[in-house]
């Protein structure tokens, strides 16, 4: 029996084991694949966040020009016709201050001269307000663009007031690095021309238009479409989110795997000492089985409920019912005891069990018992209730043969009949 439930604990300790490893694969697969999109998301949060404070840094910065410049422009249309030979002192004075500001007139020229006037831009002026795109200009040879404001002076001529930017500077100022200097941005127009470069090492020094770095099949085309006006475009190779990525799940993995191999270390050493004790319990279990089979009585393990049934007996036991040698001591089990006691015997030994069953004490009892040919003989022994291996509780009888002892008492009855009967008769 102790086999037997080894084995079936066995059994089910590997099935409990496939069971577990398998539903912490499909965990641990399903936790990856959380971490790393959780992570991508979380980057790109990073990313944007980074990106829309460049953009706002950006937009503030050409807000207040424009509200300065826009102030000036008020200034100068609201000067009287014979004050507009003034104008170009007033440019001069706030140049000092702002710089870059220029008026340019119909003829090209412009005030202040400094190098001269930027020959590109009488060209592009058109409407109220604008920006012009990145250039070069023609006056100092730097790539430059402008913001520029239509003046309409009280004697009806036109020119237009304008702030220069150059490009180096926004780009070192707005151009972001971030991500632990793996990322860089651009400034860009509508249809994705290049406007305003990174001086990042990343950054392409060739491509002209963003769109073309941008596969279209991982991208929006409508919301490509969309863009208008210029944009602030953050960019960072895909590879170096996913580095980052799997080295968080790397240490993430890394303290898992610390925390798995201290529990399976301890689980070694329980099983270790779970063997060391079952190895002692089997060793008992031998030594038990050994004196359950070598006491000279029989001894029968039998169940607690009516009908009583053999749940097991020992080699003795199987001798007296003339069972040949090598039966097993499991051949009389779930048998009724009831077919192995003498039919005359029967209600009494029940009551034996009973009372064995419902008390605390020992109960002895003397009943006929059958052997396995048919045959009789009379055996004498003690009931009492125990545990069972499982906890539950059972009734163990031992027996031994009478039969001589009976026959001896028999014949000293009938002795004493005799000698009575005999005495009587002489008498």
């Amino acid at each position: 029996t102790m086999k037997k439930n080894e084995t079936r604990a066995r059994r089910w300790f590997l099935f409990a084991a496939a069971g577990v490893g398998i539903l912490l694969a499909a965990l641990t697969f399903a936790f990856i694949n959380e971490v790393r999109e959780q992570l991508w998301e979380q980057s790109l949060r990073a990313i944007t966040e980074s990106t829309s404070q460049g953009e706002n840094a950006l937009e503030i910065q050409l807000r207040e020009d424009f509200e300065s410049v826009y102030a000036v422009k008020d200034y100068l249309e609201s000067l009287p016709a014979d004050k507009i030979g003034s104008a170009g002192e007033v440019i001069e004075a706030f140049s000092v201050a702002e710089q870059g500001v220029r008026l340019y007139f119909p003829d090209g020229t412009c005030v202040p001269e400094y190098d001269g006037a930027d020959q590109n831009l009488p060209d592009q002026f058109s409407g109220d307000t604008g920006v012009i795109a990145p250039h070069i200009s023609s006056a100092t040879g730097v790539n430059v663009f402008n913001l520029y404001l239509k003046v309409r002076f009280a004697d009806g001529s036109v020119s237009y007031l304008v702030k220069e930017y150059t490009v180096a500077a926004i780009a070192d100022e707005f151009s972001l690095s971030f991500y632990n200097g793996a990322g860089f941005s651009y400034i860009v127009d509508a249809e994705g021309e290049i406007l305003i470069r990174s001086p990042h090492p990343g950054s392409n020094k060739t491509v002209k238009n963003i769109f073309d770095m941008l596969p279209r099949d991982k991208n929006d085309s409508g919301a490509l479409e969309e863009l208008s006006d210029w944009y602030l475009l953050s960019m960072i190779p895909e590879n170096v989110v996913r580095a980052q990525t799997n080295d968080i799940l790397r240490r993430t993995f890394l303290f898992v795997g610390a925390i798995s191999l201290a529990i399976i270390l301890l689980a070694l050493v329980y099983i270790l000492q779970m063997k060391k004790a079952h190895r002692r319990l089997r060793t008992q279990a031998s030594y038990i089985d050994r004196l359950y089979n070598a006491v000279p009585e029989g001894v029968a393990l039998v169940s607690r409920d009516i009908p009583l049934r053999f749940l097991q007996i020992n080699q003795e036991g199987l001798r007296l019912l003339n069972f040949p040698r090598e039966a097993s001591q499991e051949a009389l089990t779930g048998k009724y005891l009831s077919e192995w006691i003498h039919p005359e015997d029967w209600e009494e030994t029940r009551r034996f069990f009973q009372e064995a069953m419902e008390t605390e004490r020992k109960i002895t009892y003397v009943s006929r018992f059958s052997r396995l040919d048919g045959t009789y003989f009379w055996a004498s022994g003690i009931i009492e209730k125990m545990l069972d291996e499982e906890g539950e509780t059972i009734l163990i009888a031992t027996f031994h043969d009478i039969t001589s002892e009976k026959l001896a008492q028999e014949e000293e009855k009938r002795e004493k009949l005799l000698e009575r009967s005999t005495l009587i008769r002489a008498i």
